[in-house]
């Protein structure tokens, strides 16, 4: 059996905090008891940030945390947004179910209830990376497996030439694959399975993700990365960047996202996603510095959201095209059954244009099948719509809107 770092209030549960002072402390539900310095506080800062830092002070009122020491990931830029949840971990007092654990300066404790350790078997990694890949170019890693790292199964750091072939992933602390590339890798034939931050997170330019396999990432919410950016399955930040024929399903996060210039997302699936943050799509794409993206006949279902136990909204997003990303090409996809609140099929964001959307078929989604939404003064322009079946399963879903706001 797999399990997490011990938290209270236990997995499934959480605090909620109603009041914030800057960006370093909130008030809430659960600060009443037990004087939590020391440990971690697990936050929903945004929709789409998740935030894991070191509580400084604490009383019945408040909870103080240093948001410039994340755990792992990026200092927050982002000031706490009430009715956000919260959880402590990094404690020992935390462990109060069987299997749960805690470490600290070398030491590692885990909780067996009355029965005691006898009869268990436990294995803990002592590595941060199955594989380190430091400045290291053209290596090919194929035909292993890995398994247990806390931060990645396998690291990549400054390197050139990367391939990775035929790797099987499971049961990784932080993500399967983790890193920066200068420039040119690929990713083939792999399967990811219970990567608790997240799949693949690569940054830089010509990256290759092909015939690869991502079920359950980044569905730990006491294991993701601070800040923007993380939790989802396959996350590519580069110029001709491509992902093809892969699968996604369960994520905590967005399914695909590429930034770049000349990317490619063709012949995906992706399924189930959005269950730990909100605000992405299973299928994103960001940024008006970037164009010539094309998003091509993907299957995109199931957008789930965070409803049930978020006092936010939960908003979700078949593709997303956001931030002024602009002069793609969306053809030949289906979307549907796309929940949450604002639930979305296709969603041009913060005045994007000159788009082609061709050949597409989007339905059953929640709030609106495709929306443009536009501000700054500025239209949505040359967006042009052609073959597409849109439709609405409910009277009061429409199929398009625009607005601005």
């Amino acid at each position: 059996k797999f399990v997490t770092m011990g938290r209270t209030p236990n997995t499934g549960k959480f605090y909620y905090y109603n009041s914030h002072s800057g960006k370093n402390t909130i008030g809430g539900t659960g600060l009443s008891g037990i004087d939590w310095t020391g440990a971690h506080i697990v936050m929903r800062n945004e929709r789409w940030i998740i935030d894991n830092f070191p509580v400084t002070a604490y009383n019945e009122a408040s909870v103080s945390f240093d948001p410039s020491s994340p755990l792992r990931g990026n200092t927050d830029r982002y000031s706490p947004k009430d009715k956000g949840w919260f959880f402590f971990q990094n404690d020992i007092r935390t462990l109060d179910t069987l299997g749960e654990w805690y470490s600290n300066k070398g030491r590692f404790y885990m909780y067996f209830g009355q029965s005691g350790p006898a009869g268990y078997s436990v294995q803990v990694s002592l590595q941060n990376y199955n594989i380190n890949l430091h400045y290291s170019n053209y290596i090919t890693v194929q035909d292993i497996d890995v398994e247990g790292a806390s931060y990645a199964g396998i690291n990549v750091d400054n390197t050139d030439g990367i391939s990775i072939k035929n790797v099987n992933s499971k049961d990784q602390g932080g993500y399967f694959i983790f890193g920066q590339l200068r420039i040119n890798g690929l990713v083939q034939n792999c399967t990811s399975i219970n990567a608790l931050a997240g799949g693949a997170h690569l940054d830089n330019s010509q990256v290759n993700v092909i015939n690869c396999f991502f079920y359950n990432s980044g569905l730990s919410p006491g294991n993701h990365f601070s800040g923007d950016g993380f939790g989802g399955a396959i996350d590519l930040t580069g110029n001709q960047d491509t992902v093809r024929n892969c699968t996604v399903r369960n994520c905590g996060y967005g399914g695909i996202k590429v930034m770049g210039n000349d990317a490619l997302v063709i012949y995906n699936r992706v399924d189930s996603f959005g269950l730990t943050k909100t605000d992405c799509g299973g299928i994103y794409t960001s940024d008006a510095a970037f164009s010539n993206t094309k998003i091509a006949y993907n299957i995109v279902s199931n957008g789930i959201g965070t409803g049930a136990f978020d006092q936010q909204p939960s908003g979700m997003v078949g593709i997303y095209c956001d931030n002024g990303s602009h002069s793609g090409y969306v053809i030949g996809n289906t979307v549907f059954n796309i929940s949450g609140f604002e639930g979305t099929g296709l969603y041009f964001q913060y005045d994007g244009h000159d788009w082609v959307v061709d050949s597409n078929v989007i339905y059953n989604c929640k709030f609106v099948n495709v929306f443009i939404a536009s501000h700054s003064n500025l239209s949505p322009q040359k967006i042009t719509f052609t073959n597409n079946v849109i439709a609405s399963t409910s009277g009061t879903v429409p199929a398009f809107q625009a607005e601005y706001y």
